[in-house]
């Protein structure tokens, strides 16, 4: 399912549109199925509120343990988005890392039916599909980053504080004494923490457009980091209210998750998960412009500007607008001119940013 959503949206950048709506057509379907009750061919089990492991060529059903990956996979990268199923999932998972006392998830949290594994892999398989395998960390990072972003976090500190202490140096740890088995490192000790980065601090590298859509926790509000990005360095700002991205030149903030792209004294605004851009300005060289995201609906579009200059000019261009239709443009409250926009939904006009914050607005008339 991953794998057509990804290549459905490769086909697209490609510009074959005809290939990209059959992948997801595909991908689609393939959700529908999946998300079946296994009395009706799918993989969802009403009894054990979870998602089993695998169907045989028989059509026998396996694995409804609560198998970790399986799970997380789902729920993560989108087959699951029913919210009570997340719950429910996610719930159970905890509920039993609290009984056992684990410091990071194991790849199945009960054991598996008689005729499911060899006669020695009871109660729980001792390789990778029973021990603590931290190859998971970040798609069990993102699972639980939407619904309960400090369950995330907490178990990055736990893989962090066991790296303080062994460095993690093994392949995997042990079910029962938590111990580090094998000797052979594995780079998937670093998953973790590549789920702190894209789903708790929400940094997402796309191919046009940074896209930050964080999960930000009490105890992480206020965090900023250096990001490197297209030969530059981003500034990443987080807080539990609103979040900035800013190139030095260009500040967008916004309390929703946003794309930011800059060049050549051009900024573009995706507004949320948009693979193209809702705006774009452009300034002079050497001028700076921060906007502040206020609303971005249909038919009214928020936003306020300032510069560190005043009467800087602005080239503002929207996209994705009602074609041939009549726009009420005000500043501070004050309406100042009206626009028609273009045949293809975009509308052009200047304004200008001061050192003091500016509040736009456009409006459909």
């Amino acid at each position: 399912y991953r794998a057509l959503v990804l290549w459905s949206d490769i086909e697209k950048q490609l510009g074959n549109q005809t290939k990209s709506d059959y992948y997801m057509d595909y991908a689609k379907k393939l959700k529908i199925s999946f998300n079946k009750p296994t009395s009706q061919g799918g993989f969802w089990d009403e009894q054990k509120q979870c998602y089993i492991h695998w169907r045989d060529k028989d059509n026998s059903i396996h694995g409804n343990n609560l198998v970790t990956p399986v799970n997380f996979m789902a729920i993560a990268y989108g087959i699951c988005d029913d919210k009570g199923r997340i719950k429910v999932v996610l719930d159970q998972i905890e509920a039993q890392m609290q009984k056992e006392n684990l410091f990071f998830w194991p790849c199945c949290l009960f054991s598996y039916e008689k005729g499911e594994g060899n006669d020695g892999q009871f109660p729980f398989p001792n390789y990778e599909n029973g021990d603590i395998f931290l190859s998971w960390g970040s798609v069990a990072v993102q699972a639980y980053a939407g619904y309960n972003p400090g369950l995330a976090l907490k178990y990055v500190k736990n893989v962090l504080a066991r790296h303080s202490v062994d460095g993690l140096a093994f392949q995997r740890y042990g079910r029962t004494k938590q111990d580090g088995l094998g000797d052979d490192i594995l780079s998937g000790n670093s998953m973790a923490v590549i789920g702190l980065y894209q789903a708790i601090y929400g940094i997402n590298p796309l191919h046009n457009r940074l896209y930050l859509n964080p999960h930000i926790t009490d105890d992480l509000a206020g965090t900023e980091l250096l990001y490197n990005f297209r030969g530059g360095k981003l500034t990443v700002g987080l807080n539990k209210d609103q979040n900035s991205l800013s190139d030095g030149q260009f500040k967008i903030t916004g309390k929703a998750d946003f794309g930011f792209f800059a060049r050549d004294n051009v900024l573009e605004y995706f507004n949320r998960k948009d693979d193209f851009h809702s705006l774009q300005a452009k300034v002079q060289p050497g001028k700076l412009l921060d906007l502040e995201i206020i609303g971005w609906n249909p038919d009214q579009y928020k936003w306020n500007h300032s510069s560190s200059i005043d009467q800087t000019p602005v080239k503002y261009t929207l996209f994705k607008l009602k074609p041939d239709h009549l726009y009420a443009i005000s500043v501070d409250g004050i309406a100042v001119k009206e626009v028609r926009s273009g045949h293809e939904g975009t509308l052009d006009v200047e304004l200008k940013a001061d050192t003091k914050l500016r509040k736009i607005s456009i409006s459909a008339k």
